[in-house]
Protein backbone atom coordinates (compact mmCIF):
# COMPACT_ATOMS: atom_id res chain seq x y z
CA UNK A 1 0.00 0.00 0.00
CA UNK A 2 1.51 3.34 -1.07
CA UNK A 3 0.00 6.47 0.45
CA UNK A 4 0.84 10.16 0.68
CA UNK A 5 1.93 11.84 3.86
CA UNK A 6 -1.40 13.69 3.96
CA UNK A 7 -3.29 10.39 3.77
CA UNK A 8 -1.13 9.02 6.57
CA UNK A 9 -1.72 11.98 8.88
CA UNK A 10 -5.44 11.96 8.17
CA UNK A 11 -5.75 8.23 9.03
CA UNK A 12 -2.59 7.36 10.98
CA UNK A 13 -4.27 4.80 13.21
CA UNK A 14 -5.62 2.90 10.19
CA UNK A 15 -2.17 2.65 8.57
CA UNK A 16 -0.38 1.78 11.80
CA UNK A 17 -2.85 -1.07 12.36
CA UNK A 18 -2.30 -2.24 8.77
CA UNK A 19 1.47 -2.31 9.32
CA UNK A 20 0.98 -4.12 12.63
CA UNK A 21 -1.09 -6.73 10.81
CA UNK A 22 1.74 -7.38 8.35
CA UNK A 23 0.75 -5.14 5.46
CA UNK A 24 3.53 -3.17 3.79
CA UNK A 25 2.72 0.52 4.24
CA UNK A 26 4.81 3.02 2.26
CA UNK A 27 4.41 6.76 2.78
CA UNK A 28 5.56 9.15 0.06
CA UNK A 29 6.41 12.73 0.95
CA UNK A 30 7.83 14.57 -2.05
CA UNK A 31 11.14 12.91 -2.86
CA UNK A 32 11.19 11.01 0.42
CA UNK A 33 9.74 7.54 0.94
CA UNK A 34 9.15 5.93 4.33
CA UNK A 35 7.94 2.51 5.34
CA UNK A 36 5.81 2.01 8.45
CA UNK A 37 6.92 -1.12 10.28
CA UNK A 38 6.24 -2.35 13.80
CA UNK A 39 9.32 -2.61 16.01
CA UNK A 40 9.51 -5.37 18.55
CA UNK A 41 11.37 -4.85 21.82
CA UNK A 42 14.85 -5.76 20.65
CA UNK A 43 16.80 -4.22 23.49
CA UNK A 44 16.32 -0.67 22.23
CA UNK A 45 13.82 0.18 24.94
CA UNK A 46 15.23 2.18 27.83
CA UNK A 47 14.01 0.37 30.90
CA UNK A 48 14.16 1.97 34.36
CA UNK A 49 17.17 -0.25 35.14
CA UNK A 50 19.00 0.85 32.00
CA UNK A 51 18.13 4.50 32.69
CA UNK A 52 19.63 4.15 36.19
CA UNK A 53 22.85 2.77 34.69
CA UNK A 54 22.98 5.59 32.15
CA UNK A 55 22.43 8.20 34.88
CA UNK A 56 25.20 6.65 37.00
CA UNK A 57 27.60 6.60 34.04
CA UNK A 58 26.83 10.24 33.20
CA UNK A 59 27.48 11.23 36.82
CA UNK A 60 30.83 9.42 36.77
CA UNK A 61 31.80 11.15 33.53
CA UNK A 62 30.78 14.54 34.98
CA UNK A 63 33.04 13.89 38.00
CA UNK A 64 35.92 13.08 35.64
CA UNK A 65 35.99 9.41 36.61
CA UNK A 66 36.61 8.27 33.06
CA UNK A 67 39.33 7.84 30.50
CA UNK A 68 39.24 10.09 27.45
CA UNK A 69 40.73 8.72 24.24
CA UNK A 70 40.89 11.25 21.41
CA UNK A 71 42.96 9.51 18.78
CA UNK A 72 43.92 6.12 17.43
CA UNK A 73 47.27 6.50 19.19
CA UNK A 74 45.46 7.13 22.51
CA UNK A 75 43.40 3.99 21.98
CA UNK A 76 46.45 1.90 21.11
CA UNK A 77 48.38 3.19 24.13
CA UNK A 78 45.44 2.48 26.44
CA UNK A 79 44.94 -1.04 25.10
CA UNK A 80 48.67 -1.72 25.35
CA UNK A 81 48.57 -0.67 29.01
CA UNK A 82 45.97 -3.29 29.92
Amino acid sequence: MVITDKQFFANANKYIKAAYNGEKVVVKNGNFIYQIVPVEDDGLTITPELQAKLDKARAEIKKGNCITLKSHADIDAYLDSL
